[in-house]
């Protein structure tokens, strides 16, 4: 069980990862990329609801980031936008965030219409997840 403390500095990571779409999934312009900004317009607008955690905490949040970066590679090297819109999408589940996961699935789905929704990234997707889960239980 997380403290009320925890679980605000884990709202603001989860929401933070969404905010960071645009920086994380390169796209030009198109229809992709105006739901990549009404997803992050989104979360900016449900992370301004929530009070700030402590300054303090904010090395926790980058300590988080970081650990999720090396732990799944994401540091170095492409991987399919799908891969991270999935794993969004498994974070706001524990979250009443409609709008943004609206939005998450139009973009999943913008990517299964052309064809390019390769397995893998479901599955690494997944392992992703339970990665950032982990990390968030130990921090």
């Amino acid at each position: 069980m997380l403290s009320p403390m925890k679980k605000l500095v884990v709202s603001h990571a989860d929401l933070t990862l969404i905010i960071s779409l645009e920086q994380i999934i390169n796209v030009g312009n198109g229809r992709l990329n105006r739901l990549i900004k009404q997803a992050v317009k989104e979360a900016l607008k449900e992370a301004d609801k929530l009070q700030l955690p402590p300054r303090s905490e904010n090395k926790t949040i980058l300590d988080m980031f970081e650990k999720l970066k090396k732990e799944t590679g994401w540091n170095n090297g492409a991987r399919h936008p799908l891969t991270f819109i999935n794993f969004c999408l498994m974070i706001l589940e524990k979250y009443k965030y409609q709008k943004i996961n609206d939005i998450l699935v139009e973009i999943m789905d913008f990517f299964e219409r052309a064809g390019n929704a390769p397995q893998p990234c479901f599955w690494a997707a997944l392992i992703a997840y339970e990665k950032w889960e982990r990390i968030v239980e130990t921090s």
